[in-house]
C-alpha cells in the first residue's frame, strides 16, 4: 500500500512540474506578443499597422529662382547700372500622391508635383541688354513662366524609435522636367524701335533619389515632421534664345547632357481625425525647399552659363488613409 501511495505522489510531482513549464512557456509567449502589440500607433505609420491605402493632395505656393537668369536686363543712370530681379515671383502649383502600406511598416508611394503658372510683369525702363544695347522704354513688359514637373516612385520602410516618434527611410527613382520661359517686349520712340526677346531653357532628366522622414507625435492627433531627400539625375539641358527688332533677328541655341544633384527638405505639421469606419483624415501644412544644382544652361553676356533651378515656399493639403478593401 505504501508503494502505491508513493507512486501516486510521484506522478503528482511530475504533473505539477509539467504544468509549471507550460505556464512559464505561455508567459514568455504572451510577453513576446505584447511587445509586438506595443508598436501600434494612431496617426504615425508603425511597423505593425493594418494594411491600407493613402491618397492625398497639396496646394503649393512657391517662389522660383534661376540665379543670374533672373536678371535679364538693367536700367542705367549716369555710370550706374541697376539690374532688375524678375525671378522673385510666387506661383501656384499642386501635388498629388498615393501609397499602399503592407501592414509591416513598408509602403509603396507615388507622387506628382506640378508648377506651371505664368506671371506678367511691367518693369520700368529703359532696359538694356547685357551688351549695352537699348531694349526700349519707358516700360518693358515681361512674362515669366517657371516649369517644374516631378514624378517620384519610391519604397519606404518605417521604424518606431519611441512611443511618440518614428523614422521612415525611402528610396526610388524620379523623373523631372524643369525650366524657365521668358518673354520680353518693349518699344521706344528715341530711337524708334521695337524689341522682342524670347528665352526657353529646359532640363529633362531622371535618376535615383533617397531620403528620410522623421515624425514626432504630440498627443493623439497632432504631429510634427521633418523630411529630407537627395537625388542625382542625368539628362539634357536645352536653350533657345531669340531677339527680334525692327531690322534684325538673332537666334541662339544650345544643348548639353548634364548630371545634376538635387537637395530638398520639408518642415511641417499635421492634424488627424479618426473616422467612424476605421479610416482617417489629416490636414498638414509647412515649408519646403528644392534646389537642382546647375540644371539650366543659357547665354548671359554672350557666354554660356549653367545655373541652379530652385523653389521654396508654402504647402498645405488634405490626406485620407483607410484599410484595404
Amino acid at each position: 500500500m505504501e508503494y502505491k501511495i508513493n507512486k501516486i505522489g510521484g506522478s503528482m510531482y511530475r504533473t505539477k512540474a509539467i504544468l509549471a513549464l507550460f505556464v512559464l512557456g505561455t508567459s514568455m509567449s504572451s510577453a513576446g506578443t505584447m511587445g509586438e502589440i506595443r508598436c501600434v500607433s494612431g496617426n504615425v505609420t508603425s511597423p505593425c499597422s493594418a494594411p491600407g491605402w493613402m491618397v492625398g493632395g497639396k496646394a503649393l505656393y512657391l517662389q522660383s529662382a534661376t540665379g543670374i537668369f533672373d536678371f535679364p536686363g538693367y536700367t542705367t543712370s549716369g555710370n550706374v547700372n541697376t539690374y532688375r530681379h524678375t525671378g522673385n515671383q510666387w506661383h501656384w502649383g499642386f501635388e498629388l500622391e498615393a501609397s499602399y502600406q503592407n501592414g509591416q511598416g513598408r509602403d509603396f508611394h507615388l507622387s506628382w508635383d506640378d508648377l506651371t503658372s505664368t506671371k506678367n510683369l511691367t518693369v520700368p525702363g529703359p532696359i538694356f541688354g547685357s551688351s549695352g544695347t537699348v531694349h526700349g522704354g519707358p516700360f518693358v513688359y515681361m512674362q515669366r513662366k517657371p516649369i517644374w514637373d516631378a514624378v517620384n516612385l519610391e519604397v519606404g520602410q518605417s521604424i518606431s524609435l519611441t512611443d511618440n516618434s518614428s523614422l521612415r527611410f525611402h528610396g526610388g527613382g524620379e523623373y523631372v522636367y524643369l525650366g524657365d520661359k521668358t518673354n520680353r517686349s518693349s518699344t521706344s520712340t528715341t530711337p524708334t524701335q521695337s524689341v522682342q526677346f524670347y528665352r526657353n531653357i529646359t532640363y529633362s532628366a531622371g535618376g535615383p533619389r533617397v531620403g528620410a522622414d522623421l515624425y514626432y507625435k504630440m498627443g493623439e492627433s497632432f504631429s510634427l515632421y521633418a523630411k529630407g531627400a537627395v537625388g542625382v539625375y542625368a539628362g539634357r539641358s536645352n536653350m533657345t534664345v531669340q531677339t527680334t527688332s525692327l531690322t534684325s533677328s538673332t537666334i541662339n541655341q544650345g544643348s548639353a547632357v548634364l548630371i545634376t544633384p538635387e537637395v530638398e527638405g520639408k518642415l511641417g505639421a499635421s492634424y488627424g481625425y479618426t473616422m467612424a469606419k476605421g479610416g482617417s483624415l489629416s490636414v498638414d501644412a509647412g515649408w519646403m525647399m528644392i534646389n537642382y544644382v546647375g540644371a539650366l544652361m543659357a547665354t548671359y553676356g554672350n557666354v554660356m552659363r549653367s545655373e541652379n533651378f530652385a523653389l521654396q515656399g508654402l504647402f498645405f493639403g488634405l490626406k485620407w488613409s483607410g484599410p484595404s478593401l
